[in-house]
């Protein structure tokens, strides 16, 4: 069976499913949203911010530390969270990218790029925000990416001659379904609870991170969430409709009410359990993912490897502006902002990874970038150094940043244990199996502290001795 619309490049008149009307500039945040909660910006799953013991390190984020694995200048969390309330991202992209420009030597890879092209574009339309220069850059990249993943979708559709008469069946609908979302043809896609709770779950996480009045009723939407029955049938159908309604009207009498990401999730939810047709942007992680459900029980492992090796070749938006510019393609000028700084973002890092008995201590303490405790997982200090090579040296970076601040006296001025430089330096020896010894030869010795009795009395004046 030909798919032949698979290779075709996207049609001049696209749409993008998420694509609103920006909200109106005001230099007031209170006049943008009333409630004072963070509405509209993108999750994203590690949830760094909350960890217990980890306030001094999070203090010294401030001070630009740099990553302990890419030795770049790490982005205060608490210096950018203002911006994203405040309604600046919503004001043409030639102003609004003026509040990001302090941030942009710690930029890295993709998002460094798009920036540039941002700062570009915003002077070749000077009136229109960051989310509408990316609307009228996406029918370009689309064209451009689509060029890209043709071949490797057709690589796909060879190799998945060899399936068996059943799973081919299933895999010529799969791709069917996937041409119509490269196409942004609307499809008809099942109501997933499961789904549903994980993307819940990470809006939740996001706030609870960010404080403020939303992140105590994000709980109570979860709870009710977990009301959900699990697979969508007739018997259950109504129980479901009848809990995401009572999410929505719990959304409509918080201070969520405005926010756009809930609301795109529960119109979603909406509409698949009424049944109908969507248009679902193409997802590189949803394909693969999908591929590998659609494979499960296939007895041939060869021939299961092969197929998921060929759409890992799929351009991802880390090493793609055409996939990076896509996906942002519709999102909100915050979202699209949030996105930009996101990875190179300043985290608290367990050295000895807490899933493997790393303790919520200082001494298991580093500070790394969004990007790279995220990529990190649970994999061993040893095998992060493979994968990383350069941090020993990165590491050196990082202690010698600390040893800088306590000489200069912002240790004590935050009332932060200089004793977290020789933790760390222990640490990191231990868990690079004596691989790394960092140098604390700048270190300078505290200064003694005297009490009267170490003083002499001949030293005494009558004055001291009355105080």
């Amino acid at each position: 069976m030909k798919i032949s619309a698979i290779s075709i490049a996207c049609t001049s008149g696209c749409r993008y499913r998420y694509n609103r009307p920006e909200k109106s500039y005001s230099s007031d945040a209170a006049s943008l949203n009333p409630a004072g909660c963070y509405t509209d910006l993108i999750y994203y799953s590690p949830n760094f911010g909350a960890i217990a013991n980890s306030k001094p390190l999070r203090i010294l984020f401030k001070y630009g530390l740099p990553c302990m694995y890419t030795g770049k200048k790490m982005i205060d969390p608490k210096a950018i969270s203002g911006l994203f309330d405040s309604g600046k991202m919503h004001a043409p992209a030639v102003e609004s990218l003026r509040f990001l420009e302090p941030y942009k030597d710690s930029l890295t890879g993709m998002e460094k790029r798009v920036f540039e092209i941002l700062q570009t574009q915003s002077l070749v339309y000077p009136d229109k925000s960051i989310a509408e220069i990316i609307q009228e850059l996406a029918p370009k990249y689309q064209k451009k990416l689509r060029k890209k993943q043709a071949p490797i979708f057709k690589e796909l559709l060879n190799a998945a001659q060899k399936l068996p008469p059943e799973y081919h069946y299933k895999f010529i609908q799969f791709m069917m379904k996937t041409n119509q979302k490269l196409q942004d043809r609307p499809i008809n896609l099942p109501f997933n609870s499961t789904e549903f709770k994980y993307k819940l779950g990470k809006i939740k996480e996001y706030m609870v991170n960010r404080g403020g009045k939303g992140s105590k009723s994000i709980f109570r939407l979860v709870a009710e969430a977990e009301n959900l029955p699990g697979k969508v049938t007739q018997e259950n159908i109504n129980q479901h409709k009848e809990i995401i309604n009572n999410i929505e009207l719990m959304k409509k009498n918080s201070p969520l009410r405005d926010s756009d990401t809930l609301e795109e999730l529960l119109q979603n939810a909406k509409q698949r359990l009424n049944g109908e047709h969507i248009a679902m942007p193409f997802s590189r992680k949803s394909f693969i993912y999908d591929l590998g459900k659609l494979l499960k029980g296939l007895n041939k492992p060869e021939l299961e490897e092969q197929l998921i090796s060929i759409a890992q070749k799929l351009p991802t938006s880390k090493e793609n502006v055409s996939a990076y510019i896509l996906k942002s393609a519709g999102e909100t000028s915050n979202k699209i902002a949030y996105r930009l700084l996101w990875p190179s973002t300043a985290s608290v890092e367990h050295i000895l990874p807490k899933s493997c008995g790393g303790p919520d201590s200082m001494k298991n303490f580093g500070g790394a970038c969004n990007r790279e405790n995220s990529e990190r997982g649970n994999i061993d200090f040893v095998s992060q150094m493979k994968r990383l090579p350069h941090t020993p040296e990165n590491c050196q970076k990082y202690i010698d940043k600390l040893i800088d601040l306590a000489n200069r006296g912002v240790f004590d001025l935050n009332n932060i244990d200089k004793k977290y430089i020789s933790d760390f330096k222990r640490t990191i020896q231990i868990q690079s199996k004596g691989r790394i010894v960092l140098d604390l030869s700048k270190l300078k010795p505290n200064k003694p502290v005297f009490s009267i009795l170490q003083i002499p009395s001949k030293s005494l004046s009558e004055e001291t001795l009355c105080l």
